[in-house]
């Protein structure tokens, strides 16, 4: 039921599906059973992961913020991802965003192209976020 709810609003152009949800709810697990049931309709697929362009450690931990205020609004830059990944979903051949690196804690910039009749999948927590919510 899922797939064809999906399949009847994608017409060989972008379709952006948002994933929302909170922390360990199986976004990622639903989002791999989805790309596997997509790969039998042979539609090019691409999945952005939002904890995937999150900031350095010290930007959104020990601040002088409460740690629910960490963690809604220092988690992420909203603004830069607002301006370099979501108002481009629908039109950009290639995207730079960037990716955080965990071992060494810092931001590393790579580009992304989506092919033009892509079904992207954005999956994360706080999606529906005012500064996100128009892009889906």
């Amino acid at each position: 039921m899922v797939m064809d709810i999906i399949l009847s609003r994608y017409i060989n152009k972008r379709l952006v599906l948002g994933i929302d949800g909170l922390s360990r709810s199986g976004k990622t697990t639903f989002v791999a059973e989805l790309m596997s049931r997509m790969s039998q309709y042979q539609k090019p697929i691409c999945i952005f992961h939002i904890d995937d362009h999150i900031v350095e450690r010290k930007k959104r931990y020990d601040t002088e913020y409460e740690q629910c205020y960490e963690y809604y609004n220092l988690q992420w830059d909203v603004g830069l991802l607002r301006k370099q990944l979501f108002s481009k979903l629908n039109h950009a051949e290639d995207i730079s965003l960037p990716f955080y690196n965990s071992v060494l804690d810092q931001l590393e910039i790579k580009t992304v192209t989506i092919p033009s009749d892509c079904i992207l999948i954005v999956e994360g927590v706080f999606l529906q976020r005012p500064e996100w919510r128009d892009f889906f």
